[in-house]
């Protein structure tokens, strides 16, 4: 009995620990405790565009510095065309 005490005081202070650092990322505890695979989180990108590539998968565990996606900024375009002369 007291092995099993220990080990779900061990895990409490675990899930206390996660609860903190959830937090010290700015994000709301109510998509901790939400249904489902776990929280749908946003992501954002520093510029304005459209998604061209996504790299990321279900499952796929995220290092901060790796990118994600692609957005390109599609408000001017240059176009390189080869054109034949009669």
């Amino acid at each position: 009995v007291y092995d099993a005490e220990a080990r779900l005081a061990q895990h409490k202070n675990a899930i206390a620990v996660a609860r903190a650092q959830w937090a010290g990322l700015g994000l709301p505890a109510e998509l901790l405790d939400s249904d489902g695979d776990g929280p749908n989180l946003p992501v954002r990108a520093p510029v304005g565009g459209v998604v061209a590539r996504v790299d990321a998968t279900v499952g796929k565990v995220i290092e901060p510095a790796e990118p994600v996606a692609e957005v390109v900024d599609l408000s001017a375009v240059w176009v390189r065309v080869g054109v034949l002369e009669k």
